[in-house]
């Protein structure tokens, strides 16, 4: 029968309750002083392992949002340039825009219908306490150059631009802490056509910290 437990955690929370009884009794259970302190400088290493163990894991999870929050960023800035890029090609109908900015040119052919509008959403939390959105939408077959607009609103609050979405996904990484509900428009994107608003609604129960999502509703047009 296993005694000492498997996790290394499980350890230290084992010995550090043996070690006083071991301690008062060496004699009676046959340890030497010596023995007990042994154990007692091994616990004491492992403790402080265990403290620098967490201390660096919460850097790097620190870190990890950083850059993703940095690269989410950078897309949402370079994303709303190609926007415009395109806007001005097509407003002065001249292609030659596009190798100026290092753009492929849009292919030539019959006029394509707007995008589709954005349904059967999905959601789901991340490690990080980010929300992870994914949506399926129905272009046109010989659309390119599709983006999705997302903005979020929380707790009924305005509605905040987050971003634009190269794909049928999108990842929150701003929700407030204590955030019960979030509102989420995602609108299908190209060049100067617009698709329909679709909307997306979760709620997450009681407090982010137990952040289970209860509810994931509904798509319907923006007022």
């Amino acid at each position: 029968m296993r005694v000492i437990p498997k996790t290394p955690a499980k350890k230290i929370y084992f010995f550090q309750a043996l070690l006083t009884p071991w301690a008062e009794h060496a004699d009676a259970i046959g340890l030497s002083a010596e023995e007990v302190a042994e154990v007692e400088a091994k616990l004491d290493a492992a403790k402080a392992a265990f403290a620098a163990q967490q201390m660096a894991r919460d850097a790097a999870r620190s870190a990890t949002l950083t850059f993703h929050l940095a690269a989410e960023a950078l897309a949402k800035s370079g994303s709303n340039a190609i926007l415009k890029i395109r806007a001005t090609a097509a407003a002065a109908d001249d292609v030659s825009i596009y190798p100026l900015a290092s753009l492929p040119m849009p292919k030539k052919g019959s006029p394509v219908d707007a995008p589709g509008k954005p349904e059967n959403f999905t959601a789901a939390l991340g490690g990080l306490g980010e929300l992870m959105l994914a949506w399926k939408c129905k272009n046109p077959s010989n659309a390119e150059g599709t983006v999705y607009e997302v903005s979020r609103s929380v707790d009924g609050g305005a509605f905040e631009f987050l971003g634009v979405a190269g794909k049928k996904k999108f990842t929150d990484y701003k929700l407030p802490p204590g955030a019960q509900t979030a509102t989420y428009r995602v609108t299908a994107v190209r060049s100067t056509k617009r698709g329909p608003v679709a909307g997306y609604n979760v709620n997450f129960g009681v407090g982010r910290e137990n952040a289970a999502i209860v509810r994931a509703a509904m798509a319907r047009e923006a007022a």
